[in-house]
């Protein structure tokens, strides 16, 4: 079996030239594995087992909140962009998409040109910094809540919910700490290949 090596560009394209299609298939799964999730944080706050049907909030809610809210948010920001070529050579768009991960142009120019255009894309996305802070703040706030409550009622799930309000900080820090890194690289490229005077073949140096 072949497999393809450029799943992820081939995605990229197909999303960033069909934001609706991308975004109604995104809700979807994102739907289909936010349930289970849901259910987990029942568990976490409700007990074992479930009271049904107030269980049915948490696993609802988790599962809107991980399918039509970031494929909302994800046809929103692809439609600010300027999608590349459907016929993007594939192997050039991986090449380019390393480059702008480190921030360092290359050595071929339209290796180069692709990378400045990727990187124009990644700073083009809304960041929505404030509200991803303001959404992992309520769930760590939530879990602190729930935490301090059991702990005073000597409730053996006291470690469950803190785990929660653990693993609600440890992705707010490393969201952030992605997303700044990611934009801090994407300009040092965009700005690397915008004032590039190196001569190229066949051109002569500037004197």
């Amino acid at each position: 079996m072949v497999t393809d090596r450029y799943v992820r560009e081939r995605m990229m394209l197909y999303a960033q030239n069909n934001p609706k299609r991308y975004a109604g298939w995104a809700a979807l799964i994102g739907t289909i594995f936010g349930l289970p999730l849901g259910t987990l944080l029942a568990v976490v706050l409700e007990g074992w087992p479930l009271p049904w049907p107030t269980a049915l909030l948490p696993i609802t809610g988790m599962g809107i909140a991980c399918g039509a809210c970031p494929a909302t948010v994800m046809f929103y920001s692809l439609r600010r962009i300027k999608p590349l070529p459907p016929d993007t050579d594939l192997a050039q768009l991986r090449t380019a998409l390393k480059l702008v991960g480190v921030g360092v142009p290359g050595a071929d120019p339209a290796t180069n040109a692709l990378a400045a255009r990727v990187a124009e894309q990644t700073l083009s996305y809304p960041q929505w910094t404030k509200t991803i802070t303001v959404g992992f703040l309520g769930l760590t706030g939530l879990g602190v809540f729930v935490t301090v409550q059991r702990i005073q009622d000597d409730n053996a799930e006291a470690l469950q919910s803190g785990a929660f309000t653990l693993y609600a900080v440890a992705g707010l820090v490393l969201t952030q700490v992605m997303a700044a890194r990611q934009n801090r690289n994407a300009t040092k490229l965009r700005d690397a290949v915008l004032h590039d005077n190196t001569p190229r073949p066949n051109e002569e140096p500037e004197r």
